[in-house]
């Protein structure tokens, strides 16, 4: 830095020191602000304040991320609800499950159903054996109550379309 900004005359800080500076001087003439300076400024103030919402609200979200059990429980009533052994309704019910399993509804449902899958690893059972525990698992809990307003439409019992007609607009 230049040795003018440390004088021993006066005990200034440095921004006062930089303001002496960047002072205007009478003799120098005035330059006219842009046209669309007060329109970037407060853009630029929007923006900021908005930053800044974004920066608190983020700690404030909720963590998406499931745990190894819940993880492997998803997994378990995928497979389950798209196998083609299980009627309509038990399809229903593993949809059901694993929606309450990816909102943490019942907290040991998702441990009771990776339990399962792990004991199916180790030591395999018969196909219908394991369908029936995980079934009788599921149905320990309330999923299917009609006091439940998160619940999807169950699935039409009997109507399987023959024809599908769509239609396209142009």
């Amino acid at each position: 830095m230049s040795t003018r900004f440390f004088t021993n005359r006066r005990d200034n800080t440095l921004i006062e020191k930089f303001a002496g500076v960047f002072s205007n001087k009478p003799s120098e003439k005035s330059v006219p602000l842009p046209p669309g300076h007060h329109a970037q400024v407060r853009l630029a103030v929007e923006h900021f304040e908005n930053a800044i919402q974004s920066e608190l609200t983020a700690n404030r979200k909720v963590s998406s991320k499931h745990t190894p059990s819940e993880q492997s429980a998803l997994a378990l009533l995928k497979t389950l609800s798209a196998f083609h052994l299980l009627s309509p309704e038990e399809q229903h019910l593993c949809r059901v499950a694993s929606e309450a399993v990816g909102k943490v509804k019942f907290q040991k449902l998702a441990g009771k159903l990776a339990a399962l899958a792990k004991k199916q690893k180790k030591t395999p059972s018969p196909v219908d054996v394991f369908i029936d525990s995980a079934l009788a698992i599921l149905k320990t809990y309330p999923l299917l109550e009609p006091s439940n307003p998160d619940l999807p439409d169950a699935p039409p019992a009997g109507l399987t379309p023959d024809i599908i007609i769509s239609e396209s607009f142009i």
